[in-house]
């Protein structure tokens, strides 16, 4: 069962010295909720991501080439739909 407040929780880019640009997710819900929102309602690919549970760590990380302000944008605007709507994206 998806816990339906996790999939809110405050996202923020970091940038991982190996990889660039990563968002870290709480759960495999989050990350799944996430890479569709980022995907059919932004247009934005990931590039790969980790999805290990036996060290908790779920994260998506972009491209080098990706609009570094596009992403930006996009995760300001998932906070804040978040936020003022307390709703979730619909996604396919």
């Amino acid at each position: 069962m998806v816990d339906r407040m996790s999939l809110f929780k405050k996202l923020e880019i970091r940038r991982d010295p190996e990889f660039g640009l990563c968002i870290e997710l709480c759960s495999w819900d989050h990350m799944d909720y996430i890479e569709d929102v980022l995907c059919e309602h932004f247009d934005i690919e990931y590039d790969f991501k980790i999805d290990d549970p036996e060290i908790l760590r779920y994260a998506l990380f972009f491209d080098k080439s990706i609009n570094e302000s596009e992403l930006k944008d996009s995760i300001l605007s998932i906070n804040h739909h978040h936020k003022s709507s307390g709703q979730i994206y619909v996604t396919s």
